[in-house]
């Protein structure tokens, strides 16, 4: 795995391709999701409804409800790794079938490793936020001071976003990879983000002037129905928020994929690269 540095404006370039690859491909791409999401929902329920009445099994109830917890966990996890693999396909000029979004769910070593790996994360970020918690509440109530407060306050809000930047880009990472390794994806990423912090800020801002243009355009909708509402308008309106939701979210993830993909570069995939350079330069000659 090789970490490439980038520059500031590159974190711009990946919004515009995000942007430029997102646009005609949204369409097919919304409703192939939207589609897969009511299937996964649907399996989700009927999971949901058995292990709901195998709880009710005395004494295995309690070991049965853990279990479908897990399950449910992972299943989750899983779906939306298909989401991050159907967006890297879509990258890579791919064709995004249905199946795209089942990946994960269909590969059970993947689940195997996906597991521990998020939970890895997810108590990380829930210690972090504990420690910070716990000192705002004796800046709040023992110290009595409430500078001190609003300042763990903001330092909080700043680490959670941080860490939920991190854990964003090493899941992408770790759906990424060919071989998939926990503690490698964990060190990979934090080498990467720390040689790129400034491409990263660049993207998110970028990322951020369109859910602003996004957010005056749902206000001008919002407008336009208050000066005549009417059942119709009101489920057109819902219809357009809900396609400028999926886009966005769609577009988001696809930046960060791109990004992604040119920061932390297999070291396989350039050495195939080059080769095929070289083979092309050899039959000219």
């Amino acid at each position: 795995m090789e970490i490439t540095k980038k520059s500031f404006s590159d974190g711009f370039s990946w919004v515009l391709s995000a942007l430029k690859l997102c646009l005609p491909k949204a369409p097919a791409f919304i409703l192939k999701s939207f589609l897969a999401s009511l299937v996964f929902a649907l399996i989700f329920f009927i999971i949901s409804a058995i292990g709901g009445l195998l709880a009710m099994i005395p004494i295995l109830g309690y070991v049965i409800s853990i279990a479908v917890a897990i399950v449910m966990f992972v299943l989750s996890l899983g779906f939306y790794c298909g989401f991050i693999r159907a967006i890297q396909t879509m990258i890579d000029n791919g064709n995004v079938t249905f199946g795209s979004f089942f990946f994960a769910l269909k590969d059970t070593k993947f689940l195997i490793k996906i597991a521990p790996f998020a939970i890895i994360i997810g108590l990380a970020m829930s210690v972090v936020s504990g420690i910070i918690g716990y000192l705002c509440y004796l800046a709040i109530i023992k110290a009595e001071s409430q500078v001190l407060f609003y300042v763990l306050l903001l330092l909080f809000v700043l680490v959670m976003v941080l860490m939920g930047i991190y854990a964003t880009y090493a899941l992408i990472l770790f759906v990424q990879r060919n071989d998939p390794k926990i503690f490698a994806t964990f060190s990979d990423t934090a080498k990467g983000l720390s040689n790129n912090i400034l491409p990263v800020v660049g993207m998110y801002l970028g990322l951020a002037a369109v859910g602003i243009v996004l957010s005056l355009i749902g206000n001008i909708l919002v407008s336009i129905f208050q000066s005549s509402p009417s059942a119709v308008m009101a489920i057109i309106l819902g219809v357009i928020a809900l396609v400028l939701y999926c886009g966005y979210f769609m577009h988001s993830l696809t930046s960060i994929c791109i990004s992604s993909k040119e920061i932390f570069v297999e070291n396989g995939v350039k050495e195939n690269v080059e080769t095929e350079e070289n083979t092309d330069s050899e039959n000219q000659q």
